[in-house]
């Protein structure tokens, strides 16, 4: 079976859509075409679209399915099927289907109704796609995002409290306010005891501001701002920390579709607390690769952090890194999510 794969999200472009195309491209290239929009998405887009129409035309001759990446690209799907008579599919992530900006929504269900197959990639997509979609329910399904297998070999090489007192929380993701990062270090982070140091990896809106409260908040010796770095460096802050933090909360019309970070930590054998929050939810399984906690709860977060990073410790001698990262594979391994794209693919044959 070949797939014409199509995306406005690609690297070098950093993020969780981003990271799915090209882990999907690598996971399906000797069957895949792939066509992508890979440098500055937001500004190209306008003058891309008609291309890739164009180029998506041509390229169709040579494929069985036409799989697209995200909402957005939802019209260019119907539009291509028009033309070349090929089933569509395309995989939802969250965002790109609850935008309510610019008639977008009655554009992008519109759109969605004429499709052969919808993937969702949580429960909570899936959800919100059946509240305000006619498709048929038989034609959505639920993948999640997933980590390449060679992404489940970087061990963790040590925890840092078993050298020192020191615990160290860690945070990967665009510093942007439905991520949290500036509630939690406000309402959470300032209470907890100097043991606790948190390390926090991305850029985006809120950096200046985040900066600012570490200076406000006298924490410059206990918190950490590296902004974006290199693979190497996450993979090392991945191995030297103690728990992943993702602190959620709820922003309108902005929700958190996966969590891809989850399962990065999670390959690596660090286990996770999250929010209890729409799609993360399906990134973690909690008591297994991790914990979920009330999402916007000061007191529930401090807890979670001082209380059970007592029953992580039980549940890190019990099952081991190794086992965490067994969980992750077992379920969110591109090798295993491979199989049931193709189930789905193999029915619009």
């Amino acid at each position: 079976m070949r797939i014409l794969f199509i995306t406005r999200k690609y690297p070098p472009s950093i993020g969780g859509m981003e990271r799915y195309s090209a882990d999907f491209y690598v996971t399906f290239k000797d069957q895949c075409t792939l066509l992508a929009l890979k440098k500055r998405a937001q500004v190209n887009l306008i003058w891309w679209l008609p291309y890739a129409l164009i180029k998506g035309i041509w390229l169709a001759r040579n494929v069985e399915v036409i799989h697209l990446g995200d909402g957005v690209l939802a019209w260019l799907g119907v539009l291509l099927h028009w033309f070349t008579g090929k089933p569509i599919s395309i995989t939802l992530h969250g965002l790109d289907v609850t935008y309510k900006k610019y008639g977008y929504q009655k554009l992008i269900w519109s759109a969605l109704k004429q499709y052969q197959a919808i993937i969702c990639v949580s429960e909570y997509t899936r959800h919100f796609v059946e509240t305000h979609c006619n498709a048929s329910l038989q034609n959505i399904h639920v993948i999640p995002n997933g980590v390449p297998l060679n992404n489940l070999v970087a061990p963790k090489t040590f925890s840092a409290h078993e050298k020192t007192n020191q615990i160290t929380l860690l945070t990967v993701g665009r510093l942007v306010p439905r991520k949290g990062v500036a509630w939690f270090i406000e309402q959470v982070f300032v209470h907890l005891d100097k043991q606790y140091h948190y390390v926090i990896i991305g850029s985006g809106v809120e950096y200046n501001s985040i900066q600012e409260i570490i200076t406000q908040k006298k924490l410059g010796e206990r918190v950490q701002l590296l902004g974006r770095v290199n693979d190497e460096v996450l993979h090392d802050c991945y191995a030297q920390a103690d728990l992943l933090i993702m602190p959620n909360i709820k922003v309108d019309n902005n929700p958190e579709g996966f969590g891809i970070v989850a399962l990065e930590a999670g390959a690596c054998g660090l286990p996770v607390l999250a929010a209890d929050l729409e799609g993360i939810r399906a990134a973690v399984i909690d008591g297994q690769t991790g914990f979920l906690v009330k999402s916007g709860s000061p007191e529930a977060w401090k807890q979670a952090i001082e209380t059970q990073i007592t029953q992580i410790k039980f549940m890190m001698s019990q099952m081991n890194e190794k086992s965490i990262k067994q969980a992750v594979q077992d379920k969110y391994s591109w090798d295993v999510l491979k199989e049931q794209y193709l189930n789905i693919f193999n029915t619009l044959m």
